[in-house]
């Protein structure tokens, strides 16, 4: 598996077929630790995030066998900003473009 960035928000796909959102603060020859790890999900209204775990405290780290994941890819940019408000409360002003 390639060296991932620290620090840098990656979707995950593991062999039960979930997808996992989160950003990588570790990475081992054969784990990876995401920093409060989201598995997306579809619902009523659309992708849902929803807690990679409902029985841990809602900032705890993941850790991941890397056996077990079968695709890694760069999370989309609106996606990017979905974590960083559910996981931080931090909402991403929209980019407008002023004009005098």
């Amino acid at each position: 598996m390639k060296q991932l960035e620290t620090n840098t928000v990656y979707s995950i796909k593991v062999t039960s077929g979930e997808e996992l959102v989160g950003k990588v603060i570790e990475q081992t020859d054969t784990t990876i630790t995401l920093e409060q790890g989201i598995t997306i999900g579809m619902g009523q209204q659309g992708m849902q995030m929803i807690p990679a775990m409902f029985t841990t405290l809602p900032t705890s780290n993941i850790t991941i066998n890397t056996a077990n994941i079968t695709m890694v890819a760069d999370t989309a940019d609106d996606v990017k900003d979905a974590y960083r408000e559910a996981t931080t409360g931090i909402k991403t002003p929209d980019k407008k473009i002023i004009m005098g």
